[in-house]
């Protein structure tokens, strides 16, 4: 976790992930498939760490898919691949709650391009089980920085210039039930691959 200066003296931690929607539009290259033209992932497991990560911070891994059989369908491990990234944003957000909780009532908040694609609203709704925001604004952190910038010309409290400017104006879809059997899949693949990062020689 990284710290970042905040204009009201404080500072606004942030946790990164080195694939995400990159990750996707590989897989989906690779396979020949749309990037929402997908199936039940169907016992596949899709860890996404195709250039490293930093959360979990494995700089050295490598992406793998444990799972696939002789009648594996190839839409099936790009919705793994959607599953695995999730999971990966899932962990960073719960590193950022020990310091900072917020409330599983509390929605997720997406935006980006990738993000409007309705798959990544559905897997994470599946499987945070928490309220997801896809916020309208595009540009996001610029928007961010304005607002740091206003605060500090105006000595305004942060979150009275955002409320204000209306940063979280978007769409509101409401919690599914959390699918704990597919996190716990990637938990186990992810504990089972770190254990071996860890044992392995340095290169």
């Amino acid at each position: 976790m990284a710290g970042f200066a905040s204009a009201d003296g404080r500072y606004l931690p942030l946790t990164a992930t080195l694939n995400a929607t990159v990750a996707i539009d590989r897989v989906s290259d690779w396979l020949g498939v749309g990037r929402e033209d997908v199936l039940p992932s169907d016992g596949v497991t899709f860890l996404p760490w195709l250039g490293g990560e930093r959360t979990p911070n494995v700089p050295n891994a490598s992406g793998c898919c444990p799972g696939c059989v002789t009648t594996t369908d190839k839409r099936s491990i790009l919705q793994a691949a959607y599953e695995g990234l999730v999971a990966t944003l899932l962990e960073a957000i719960a590193f950022l709650d020990q310091w900072a909780p917020q409330s599983t009532d509390a929605p997720l908040l997406l935006w980006a391009a990738g993000l409007v694609v309705r798959l990544w609203q559905q897997s994470v709704r599946r499987l945070s089980g928490r309220p997801v925001l896809v916020v309208e604004m595009g540009e996001l952190v610029a928007y961010g920085a304005a607002i740091q910038a206003c605060a500090a010309l105006t000595g305004e409290p942060l979150g009275t210039v955002a409320r204000r400017w209306d940063a979280r104006r978007g769409l509101l879809l409401g919690p599914v039930t959390r699918d704990d059997e597919v996190l716990e899949k990637i938990a186990v693949w992810r504990r089972f691959v770190l254990g071996l990062l860890e044992a392995a020689p340095p290169a």
